[in-house]
């Protein structure tokens, strides 16, 4: 589902913030990994006073390391949606996976 409100004047930087952080941690929990060797994490926030909810997915495949999982998603993401959540959510769309290229 789409949402077009956009993200405007001091909320900017506390949503910027939550996605920042939740994707941090997303980072940290694929990157540890389960007793299976399983790198997968999901986490729900929410965020501004209407409480909104953000809902964050990662993955890595078993071949890569922690330290790579955790290297690879911090590379890989950068708010650049420009305060828009459909700019987010299109970015968003695809879940980042990352595996280890021979």
């Amino acid at each position: 589902m789409l949402n077009d409100k956009n993200i405007t004047g001091t909320s900017v930087g506390s949503f910027e913030q939550v996605v920042n952080d939740t994707f941090k941690e997303i980072a940290f929990e694929a990157a540890k990994g389960d007793r299976l060797g399983q790198k997968f994490a999901t986490k729900e926030t929410n965020y501004m006073a209407d409480n909104r909810t953000l809902y964050a997915l990662g993955q890595c495949t078993p071949d890569l390391s922690s330290r790579d999982c955790s290297d690879e998603w911090a590379d890989s993401w950068s708010v650049q949606y420009q305060h828009n959540l459909d700019d987010l959510l299109q970015k968003l769309k695809t879940p980042i996976r990352r595996s280890k290229i021979q």
